[in-house]
């Protein structure tokens, strides 16, 4: 290799730290093919390193997770009221009981918008939206509890243990968890960055 070509190679080696000693171990062979790699290693090295820093900062693991989980509850809950208000008719409600019970129809409507909004926030990365989405999938839950107990004639509540509503608890706790666990990560980061500084 000639000196310019070895002079520009250091100058890319220094660029990216990470790529030091993978590329040492490269051209400790002396064989051309060595080199070669080598080099390739070296021009693509860097950039493939910074692409995934960026993927790293900008859309970790739990980021995309929190974002999947809630598109999919904003997902269920606009299409339960697309359904019942422009639709057919969501078959939750039916059971001979059509419009018998419109006030638990629509303090159930205006959970779900509120459930759909604070998803939002949540994707957004609002703490406001978690305690939204709190308030209104456990009033949303208290709602079946409602049902149940009174005996309100709806098709959701035909055989169903009362224990079974608490599973609408699992998305949100998980939710919850890898939220509170992101910002954890992200205030060690920077107050060990403040730390250096």
């Amino acid at each position: 290799m000639s000196a310019p070509g070895r002079r520009s190679l250091f100058l890319l080696v220094q660029a990216d730290c990470r790529c030091r000693s993978a590329l040492k171990s490269y051209f400790s062979g002396g064989s051309r093919l060595t080199q070669a790699l080598g080099l390739e290693l070296t021009l693509w090295c860097p950039s493939i390193m910074r692409i995934i820093q960026l993927v790293r900062r900008h859309f970790p693991v739990q980021r995309i997770v929190i974002c999947a989980l809630a598109g999919l509850l904003i997902f269920y809950h606009t299409y339960t009221l697309f359904d019942l208000y422009f639709g057919s008719g969501t078959d939750l409600y039916d059971g001979g009981s059509r419009n018998t019970h419109p006030l638990f129809e629509n303090a159930q409507s205006i959970l779900r918008v509120i459930i759909i909004f604070s998803l939002i926030l949540v994707v957004l990365n609002r703490r406001f939206g978690l305690y939204g989405m709190w308030i209104a999938i456990s009033s949303l839950i208290a709602t079946h509890y409602w049902a149940f107990f009174f005996d309100l004639p709806f098709r959701f509540l035909d055989g169903r243990h009362p224990l079974s509503y608490l599973k609408g608890f699992i998305i949100p706790t998980v939710i919850t968890f890898l939220y509170l666990s992101m910002n954890s990560q992200r205030n060690a980061r920077n107050s060990s960055a403040a730390g250096e500084a």
